[in-house]
């Protein structure tokens, strides 16, 4: 709905970025509508009243080097030995502390700066782990922001 309205909005607009905003958020409206009818015809048990959600918009300067960031913290707690299932929670804990000291309130750390690091975390673990930790973090390193799309 939040999209729909937000399209109409955008559409109407003389500025060229808005009215490609706005057929993003219609491209957006329609893959919630495909997924909603994917849930309710496969996956009955998820088709509940969503009761709180939210979405993170990141322009893509800020994600790659958040990108860059992770892979260096990964690559180095992996080297050291650190369990893989505590590696992200290890990551975007020094991501959140380097957050706070950039001057950022802890609040929006929390909330603005930490989703998309485990987003970015979890999806760049699982390809060191699938490439190999010595393979992806000698020879691959921070290429693996790039080929995962998170390059401007």
């Amino acid at each position: 709905m939040v999209a729909k309205k937000v399209s109409k909005i955008y559409e109407k607009s003389e500025d060229e970025t808005l009215t490609q905003l706005a057929q993003r958020y219609y491209a957006m409206r329609e893959e919630a509508k495909y997924l909603s009818k994917l849930v309710k015809k496969h996956l009955e048990q998820y088709d509940e009243v969503i009761l709180n959600s939210s979405a993170i918009m990141m322009d893509d300067w800020l994600r790659y080097r958040l990108c860059e960031l992770i892979v260096q913290l990964l690559c180095v707690l992996l080297a050291q030995g650190v369990a893989t299932w505590l590696a992200c929670k290890a990551v975007c804990s020094t991501m959140l502390l380097i957050c706070y000291a950039w001057g950022f309130g802890f609040l929006f750390c929390v909330m603005v700066f930490l989703p998309p690091c485990y987003a970015i975390c979890n999806k760049v673990l699982y390809w060191i782990l699938y490439i190999g930790v010595a393979i992806a973090c000698m020879y691959v390193g921070l290429k693996l922001c790039e080929l995962l799309g998170f390059c401007p």
